[in-house]
């Protein structure tokens, strides 16, 4: 939602026309539209600013009541909500407050370049300057008219794990998180070009990112690695805004530089690089809805080869493991509909059909079976998310499942391997990972996060296969065995 004003921008959000904003003004709508465009300013001073933030704040919806609250609130963090006297002043303040722009309708000064212009760069060094650097941007950013988009082009510039790895080792991560938040809250759109994806480890940066990736209006791209290697840098920017660059040696251990620029020449040629960037780079990962999980299982459906290998990480008990006797005992218990349940029923099939065709590998981290093993009743997930409603299992129901798991439905093509993710060091706790070599690899977490991960990038998939296939490799050879594996499942059951 590109704005011209933050005026503009918000009268769009709360959905207010310029007409209404005219008429409870009693003014010309022509004088509103000038300041929407910044063909005029609205000033503080002016005796309608005040006015227009009262209408702004008059708001009976309480989603459009959020949309103010949270604007007022990361621009004066010391408000006090109960006070309208000070609501009002700081919505005028943020209405008609204009970010510093040096170098932009001033004159020039005398000693400037005849080829350039003069500027002041901010300087922060070090690794807490890094920090001191991307909070003050951020911060800053939250000043600008929402509806923008911020790019992120990263080339190692920054040490993102640094901290230590055994206390916190994501300490800058989840400071950084914080502020990405509360940036998109204003409106912003994120567009993150990371230029050193370590391909054959793409889920380090996946898995270290993942609350990030997976939130509305973020895109993440992927660019081979390009320039020497003995200087590394990060970028943030955006256009007619700001920008932040972060430079660092190869090792990534001298003393980095963090330049924040103001003046609108250098960030628009820093968002020119970043565009540019991004028109040769390509998708790191596509998102989904977990809402539309059906569409996720048509194209995993139709992207899977016959007669070639497929790990599942963590896939559900019921939908992918239970007899369908027991998933319509399962949907009735949950006064599920027949048009729900059909839809069930047909994404099942589909997910059995692909298991019938490729040489299909379960890995189920036995940690989780365990701590359901003491619950009356767990959530599945997956299914809640084709029914669009809260689907629980009893217990009577998993034990059920466990006893159709140790049953006869496996075969050389089909097998199950439990094993203790927290035994193997295995990053992935209850994240779901279906993937085949060079076809398609899909990655969720329907309890945490509310959409899901997929990708037809061929490194990135690649990436993902010899991960789990070095996860297999690791597994006791016990763990493999049936006769173990069903052993582990009759003490579930007994415990259940």
């Amino acid at each position: 939602m590109e704005s011209a004003s933050r005026f503009d921008y918000l009268l769009k959000a709360l959905e207010i026309s310029g007409k209404e904003i005219s008429s409870k003004l009693d003014i010309d709508e022509t004088t509103v539209s000038k300041w929407r465009n910044n063909q005029r300013k609205l000033t503080y001073k002016n005796k309608y600013a005040s006015m227009i933030a009262e209408i702004l704040l008059s708001s009976e919806v309480e989603q459009k009541r959020r949309i103010v609250a949270n604007i007022l609130k990361r621009y004066k963090k010391d408000l006090n909500p109960q006070s309208r006297q000070q609501l009002v002043d700081s919505l005028c303040l943020w209405l008609t407050e204009e970010p510093n722009d040096a170098g932009v309708g001033g004159q020039r000064d005398i000693n400037s370049p005849r080829n350039g212009y003069n500027t002041t760069v901010g300087i922060f060094l070090g690794e807490d300057g890094i920090d001191e650097a991307i909070d003050y941007f951020m911060n800053y950013l939250l000043m600008a008219p929402p509806g923008r988009t911020l790019y992120v082009v990263d080339f190692s510039g920054i040490n993102w794990t640094s901290g230590d790895e055994r206390t916190d080792p994501q300490r800058r991560i989840n400071a950084c998180m914080d502020l990405f938040q509360a940036f998109m809250q204003n409106g912003h759109k994120f567009v993150i070009i990371d230029c050193n994806t370590d391909i054959y480890r793409p889920y380090r940066a996946i898995f270290r990112w993942m609350k990030l990736y997976l939130m509305e209006c973020v895109e993440v791209w992927t660019h081979p690695p390009i320039g020497n290697d003995k200087n590394y840098f990060t970028s943030f920017v955006m256009r007619n805004e700001a920008a932040l660059q972060c430079v660092a040696g190869g090792d990534l251990s001298r003393e980095s530089h963090c330049m924040l620029f103001k003046n609108r020449e250098s960030v628009n040629s820093f968002a020119d690089s970043a565009e540019a960037i991004m028109q040769r780079s390509k998708k790191l990962i596509e998102t989904i809805e977990n809402d539309k999980f059906p569409d996720l299982v048509k194209t995993m459906s139709s992207s899977f080869k016959p007669g070639q290998a497929v790990y599942m990480l963590n896939p559900s008990l019921a939908l992918q493991n239970a007899d369908d006797d027991i998933l319509l005992d399962i949907l009735a218990e949950n006064n599920i509909g027949r048009e729900e349940i059909e839809r069930t029923l047909l994404i099942r099939n589909k997910l059995m059909h692909t298991q019938q065709l490729c040489i299909y590998t379960s890995i189920f981290d036995l940690d989780i079976l365990e701590r359901m093993s003491s619950m009356n009743s767990i959530i599945d997930h997956t299914i809640s998310a084709i029914c669009r409603k809260e689907i629980r299992i009893s217990r009577s129901q998993r034990v059920r499942m466990l006893q159709s798991l140790s049953g006869g439905r496996r075969t050389k093509n089909n097998s199950a391997t439990l094993v203790s993710f927290s035994y193997l060091g295995i990053t992935p706790t209850n994240l779901s990972i279906f993937v085949q070599d060079d076809t398609f690899v899909g990655v969720w977490d329907m309890e945490k996060y509310k959409q899901s991960l997929y990708c037809v990038n061929i490194d990135v998939i690649s990436g993902f296969y010899r991960y789990i296939d070095d996860i297999w490799h690791m597994i006791p050879g016990v763990c493999k065995d049936a006769d173990w594996r069903n052993k582990q499942l009759e003490r579930l059951m007994e415990s259940a």
